[in-house]
């Protein structure tokens, strides 16, 4: 084994000219200090310097990068559970529509509270904010209420540890803060009670609120971070048939219903040089074992390079910058989402999409556009995302049948207050996808077989 050493730039470091994290207030150094990485040995053939090393990456195309792996990198084995909109007591796959209707009003709830954690941050008003409070307003009046317990089943479920508690947890892209559930972590020793509260009532009247605690936090074999905010509710407020006890978030800072003091997870570790690179990589998969999500690094499962496109930071979401996201040539805004189980999008273009696809019927029901098909023919769905295109798999087309036994499509129309469509669960199992906080851009890179 040889030591390498490698400069990590100052300007690999996240920054805002609206939102400062503790990543972005870090001060500037006069020459970066260097990092000393342990690496396999190099290629006889060529035999680099530490500079020449970071000057041949930076002749790297922008558009196409290559897994980097090094010991500050840690994939996070993810597993998913009982389909939570699957009836339970059919084995056919059968879908309750009424828990699909559960799912996405949730969804609306997550991205309204989203908004007004934006506003009270960035003490300015949200671009989307006009479109969901007035989705918010017909919704009130079209529809009842919906329980918690809809949401998570769906999530993708992998553990941390909280001062020295292993607590499983549901990563979200679509929002920011961790919160778990009363008993799922208790303070200790090392733990510190801040002034810090939360408080979010969902649609079913079920409040999550309690205190924001910071503690040392422990991801597999990265190096343990201390002082990383952790919201422990005073109730059960996720209700899962899975287990989890809690969401991470991996959004942007300023969505935190914590506050600027406490900046996310993430961000904590990249504060801390704990990772590699400010990235993650979400590498999911239909197959039982296989997901994983990589902090640090591009995960292993990308099969050659990535194809980025630039992110819409001003929203705070993981939203494709505009121009750049198409869908079977129909052109859309897309928010990623690790969180949302199917794609949703808005319901003339839901419409438009289905109409075009050959075998597929559409329907419409309380509010929700359905596509059904109607031969055993899946049509191919493409995502043109920049200049890569990325094609669902069959499985993550559809997600199930409806009571007389026709599959449904993954791709819903419903008007959830955003401009843009929720992108999901169905695009994360077709492709590895990769969130760069470093440079605000989203990559796309197709999945080893």
């Amino acid at each position: 084994m040889a030591d390498f050493e490698v400069v990590v730039p100052a300007s690999r470091l996240l920054s805002s000219a609206q939102f400062t994290s503790h990543v972005a207030s870090t001060p500037p150094l006069p020459r970066p200090t260097p990092l000393s990485l342990t690496l396999a040995t190099p290629p006889t053939a060529i035999v680099l310097t530490s500079l020449e090393y970071l000057q041949l990456r930076s002749l790297l195309s922008y558009h196409h990068q290559t897994p980097f792996h090094s010991n500050m990198t840690e994939a996070i084995a993810l597993s998913k559970n009982v389909h939570h909109l699957k009836v339970a007591a059919k084995s056919d796959g059968a879908i309750d529509l009424k828990l699909v209707q559960s799912h996405l009003k949730l969804i609306e709830r997550k991205f309204q509270l989203n908004i007004t954690n934006y506003e009270q941050n960035m003490a300015q008003k949200h671009p989307h904010a006009q479109a969901v409070r007035e989705d918010a307003d017909k919704s009130a009046e079209n529809e009842g209420d919906v329980p918690l317990t809809d949401q998570q089943d769906e999530l993708w479920t992998g553990t941390i540890s909280y001062g020295g508690q292993p607590i499983n947890i549901d990563f979200d892209t679509g929002s920011t803060d961790t919160l778990v559930n009363v008993g799922a972590y208790i303070p200790g020793d090392g733990a510190k009670k801040t002034s810090q509260t939360f408080k979010a009532r969902y649609g079913d009247g079920t409040t999550a609120e309690g205190t924001v605690y910071t503690d040392t936090l422990e991801i597999g074999g990265l190096a343990p971070v201390p002082n990383v905010a952790i919201g422990l509710a005073t109730t059960t407020f996720l209700k899962t048939e899975s287990g989890s006890q809690g969401i991470s978030g991996l959004a942007y800072p300023s969505l935190s219903h914590f506050g600027k003091d406490h900046p996310p997870f993430f961000d904590c570790l990249v504060t801390a040089k704990a990772v590699a690179r400010p990235l993650f990589s979400f590498a999911l998969s239909s197959e039982p074992g296989q997901s994983e999500l990589v902090l640090g690094s591009i995960s292993s499962k990308a099969a050659g390079p990535a194809t980025y496109v630039n992110v819409d930071r001003s929203v705070g979401f993981w939203q494709c910058a505009p121009g750049s996201c198409s869908i079977n040539g129909i052109q859309i805004s897309a928010i990623i989402d690790s969180g949302t189980t199917l794609i949703v999008g808005k319901p003339t273009q839901v419409a438009q999409l289905l109409e075009s696809l050959p075998g597929v019927k559409t329907e419409t029901q309380n509010g929700v556009t359905y596509g059904y098909l109607t031969t055993s023919v899946v049509p191919q769905i493409t995502f043109q995302l920049g200049e890569k295109q990325v094609v669902l798999t069959e499985d993550a087309t559809t997600y199930g049948t409806d009571d007389s036994g026709r599959k449904v499509l993954s791709i819903v129309g419903r008007d959830i207050g955003v401009e843009g469509w929720i992108v999901g669960d169905p695009l994360f199992r077709s492709s590895v996808i990769i969130f760069d906080r470093g440079n605000d851009t989203i990559g796309f890179a197709d999945r080893l077989a």
